[in-house]
């Protein structure tokens, strides 16, 4: 009995094992780097960074109350 003709997918599933091989060994560690970004960037602030926080927050609320942000323009 002949076997059936493989699809395309099912051939390229075959010729790019060894990448998705190497994809899975490396979950683990690239995991871990991510997760230690996401804590860093993710983090809270810290309350010595409260008043810069403040102070742009006082600016962008300022550029809008004063309607600043009709006179930008958008270059082409």
């Amino acid at each position: 009995m002949a076997t059936r003709k493989m699809n395309f997918f099912e051939k390229m599933a075959n010729m790019l094992g060894h990448l998705y091989r190497h994809q899975a060994a490396q979950f683990p560690r690239r995991w871990e780097i991510l997760k230690a970004v996401g804590k860093h960037e993710l983090a809270p602030p810290r309350t010595a960074e409260w008043p810069a926080i403040k102070a742009d927050w006082k600016k962008v609320s300022q550029f809008i109350a004063s309607k600043q942000y009709k006179q930008l323009s958008v270059r082409i």
